[in-house]
């Protein structure tokens, strides 16, 4: 059986991917959210037969990141799939000039540093689960720095995963 980790997954959008990979790609889905609301959303799957297991995670904490990757490591093992939906602040609000740092930098932990720890946190078993492809992960990365760098106009050396990044970010605002 294929396993998906989606982060985020208590409600919303993150819960119906939950949803479909258990209901109709028969996938082990490991539930993961901050709160111990997600523990409910998970429950409430077992109705439909499902295998969706909670883990709590909040990847703005690198403490709790560790120990996710390793419960997956020990207890799971390999990984087919990972979606990071967990997200905060989806600030349009904000202006470039008058923005409130306290909330970029959050949300900057969140939507961005997280994603990047929980990536680098469990990539061997999500590695295993790519099969003996070996080169899909570095596939995989080229595409992520060629969209970055699409994304912020940039070319060359600059489309390092990083650079680009915060580029596309600044040239957005």
């Amino acid at each position: 059986m294929k396993t998906a980790i989606v982060t985020g997954a208590n409600r919303g959008l993150g819960l119906e991917v939950v949803r479909q990979l258990a209901t109709e790609q028969g996938m082990r889905v490991l539930l993961t959210s901050r709160s111990e609301a997600g523990a409910g959303a998970a429950g409430a799957m077992q109705v439909e037969r499902t295998e969706v297991i909670f883990h709590q995670l909040d990847v703005a904490d690198p403490e709790s990141i560790q120990s996710f990757a390793d419960y997956v490591r020990t207890d799971i093992g390999t990984v087919d799939v990972l979606i990071n939906n967990a997200g905060i602040h989806y600030d349009t609000f904000q202006d470039t000039l008058t923005a409130d740092f306290q909330i970029v930098e959050e949300a900057w932990q969140v939507n961005t540093v997280g994603p990047w720890r929980l990536v680098q946190a469990t990539l061997p078993p999500v590695a295993q689960g790519w099969g003996r492809a070996g080169g899909q992960r570095l596939q995989c990365q080229r595409l992520l720095r060629r969209e970055l760098a699409r994304h912020a106009g940039l070319r060359g050396d600059q489309s390092r995963s990083q650079y680009a990044h915060a580029e596309a970010i600044r040239r957005s605002g």
